[in-house]
Order: C-alpha cells, then sequence, then structure tokens
C-alpha cells in the first residue's frame, strides 16, 4: 500500500531569515568588526599592558644615548623602568623596523672581562604579585639577537628589600633568538603568592639568553612588550607618549630647574613640586650647579615627600639665579 503525503510549499529566503538571530547595532559592529583592534574598541577592554614603557619610547636617563652599567645591581638606571645587572653591561633605546612598521626597541649589551657572558634586562610591575598570583597571564613580545641565543625567562615575586620570596614563581616555556625578528606569545601561569597585597611587593622579569650562548658584545634587541592577564595575546597596547611619560614618572623624574632667588649671599629656600606624585619618598640627587654669575653653588633637598620639597641654596656671592639639573628617583 502506497501512502503519500502532501507537505505546503514554503518559502526558503523567508525561513532563513526567521532563523537569524537578532544581534543589534552593537551586536552587528561586533561581526562586522575586521580585526581583534576594532572588536577591543567596540567593547571598551581598557588598559591591559601590565609593563609600563614596553614599547621603549622613554628614555628621561639617557635620551637615546647608549648607557653603560657601574656595578652590579638592580636598579633601573637605563630606558625607564628597564635595568641591566652587571657591571659594564650595557642598554640603548634604539629605532628599528620590523616588517613595514619603524619601532623603539630595548637593545642590552654583554659587558667585558669578569662579566662576559652576562646578558639580561629586567624590569618590575608594582604590586604584580597581587595582580597575578595565582593567574594565568600571556607574555608577548618582539625579539632579535646577534647570534642565535637560547632564551632565559624568569619570573619572581620580590619586596623592596630585593629579598627572595620565590626562584621562580611561574610556569612558561623559555624560547629561542634568532637573528631576524621573531614574534612570541609565551602563556605563564603564576604560582600562588600568599603574603597579601601590598604596594611594596612587586613583579620581577628577567629578559634574556642562556649564558653559555653568550659571548663579549653579544647583544639583543626587544620591541613591543606585553604582559597581560588572560590566555589570549592580543596586539599590542599602545599608549600615547605623554601617558607613558607620566606613568614613568612616578618612579622616576628629570628636570632642568632655573629657579630665580633674588640677590642673597646666604641660604634661601625655593619650593619644588614634582611633575607627577611619587610611588615613595624619592632621593633626589643634583647635577654640577651654578648661579646666574658663573660661580658655584651649594644646593641641598630639604624635607623630600611624593609631591614635592624645598630647596636649600648657599652661596658666597649674590646671583639672580641658580641653573641645576635634578633627577628624582622613586624607583622600586
Amino acid at each position: 500500500m502506497t501512502v503519500r503525503v502532501n507537505k505546503p510549499a514554503i518559502n526558503v529566503r523567508e525561513e532563513l531569515a526567521d532563523l537569524r538571530k537578532p544581534t543589534g547595532i552593537a551586536g552587528e559592529a561586533m561581526l562586522r568588526a575586521e580585526t581583534p583592534q576594532e572588536q577591543q574598541a567596540l567593547i571598551g577592554v581598557g588598559r591591559r599592558n601590565f609593563f609600563i614603557n614596553g614599547g621603549f619610547a622613554v628614555d628621561q636617563r639617557n635620551d637615546g644615548a647608549e648607557h653603560t652599567k657601574s656595578g652590579s645591581s638592580y636598579n633601573i638606571t637605563g630606558l625607564d623602568r628597564w635595568g641591566i645587572y652587571y657591571d659594564t653591561t650595557k642598554i640603548q633605546q634604539k629605532v628599528v623596523t620590523i616588517g613595514t612598521q619603524t619601532k623603539y626597541a630595548c637593545r642590552f649589551t654583554s659587558g667585558a672581562s669578569s662579566n662576559t657572558n652576562r646578558l639580561y634586562c629586567f624590569t618590575k610591575i608594582e604590586s604584580g604579585s597581587a595582580y597575578f598570583s595565582g593567574q594565568t597571564a600571556m607574555l608577548s613580545f618582539w625579539a632579535r639577537s646577534n647570534t642565535f641565543k637560547r632564551g632565559s625567562l624568569e619570573f619572581r615575586y620580590y619586596n623592596t628589600a630585593e629579598s627572595v620570596e620565590h626562584s621562580s614563581c611561574g610556569l612558561f616555556d623559555q624560547p629561542d633568538f634568532y637573528t631576524d625578528w621573531h614574534y612570541y606569545q609565551i602563556p605563564v601561569v603564576f604560582e600562588e603568592d600568599e603574603d597579601g597585597v601590598s604596594h611594596d611587593r612587586y613583579l620581577f622579569l628577567k629578559f634574556g639568553a642562556n649564558t653559555a650562548d653568550v659571548s663579549a658584545s653579544d647583544w639583543m634587541e626587544i620591541a613591543d612588550v606585553q604582559l597581560e592577564l588572560g590566555k589570549v595575546a592580543t596586539p599590542f597596547e599602545h599608549r600615547s607618549y605623554g601617558e607613558e611619560l607620566a606613568l614613568c614618572q612616578r618612579y622616576y623624574e628629570e628636570v632642568p630647574f632655573g629657579r630665580i632667588t633674588g640677590y642673597h649671599t646666604g641660604t634661601v629656600r625655593a619650593g619644588f613640586q614634582w611633575k607627577v606624585n611619587k610611588r615613595a619618598t624619592p632621593t633626589v640627587t643634583f647635577s654640577s650647579s651654578v648661579l646666574s654669575t658663573g660661580a658655584s653653588v651649594t644646593l641641598a633637598p630639604s624635607g623630600p615627600t611624593t609631591y614635592g620639597m624645598s630647596i636649600n641654596a648657599s652661596a658666597s656671592v649674590a646671583s639672580s639665579g641658580i641653573q641645576s639639573q635634578i633627577s628624582i628617583d622613586a624607583e622600586l
């Protein structure tokens, strides 16, 4: 027995239209976005990169000149927020071309004599242990070297006294570095830090090459260095130079000083306010100072705070003005 079933005709176009999910104006915009940057702008993801000056545009101390480290310490004396450890090693801001793009990069170079085979730079993230404790993050960057090198990355939790809390506080793969530019995306799983939240605790990143593969005067360059929470590396976050400079000045500021003091032969005092409030009470250093007459003058900071200080100026001859360079250092 044959059974025939007749179905009413359907309009395929109408049925497909009914199946479309309503997305609204915002959803349509997200679907039409052609790049991750466009999608990020639409949803307002905000600031992502925890590194300050990861694009290496700011160099208050050296203004692009090569800096040679004197002594061995974890004090930052190179590009803003980036330092080198060993005596005679060098660091410099460079302008490089990656693909078709011109970028700033950080070059660090192995030293001489007893400190050959030492090739790495470092940076510190204030309160970084509080942000990254027990979290997964992505480290991304461009890098190249003058010769092939086995990479060496190390994350540590530190405090301002620089006592080591963990010899290594993250799980991640070590990269290899090549003579041409390579882009790296490295997931990092951080250990728990049980010491709580404190501005005096920070996350330390040591970034360089295996010493067995390094010879005297070898160098590496890095660019667009970014550390962000999550499991996906997003494009490098570009901040304006003014914004990046202000972030750097929380830790270090270098300014010319040419304040009129009047005709005095004794000690006079002038107030001075930092451009940006500092992380902590800073160390203040004056360069060689002269009066408008060309004679020398003695300058001394008085009561420096996170927002400013007074300056005591002593001279043996009368003058109408003082010229000096002032370095204000509140680095971790």
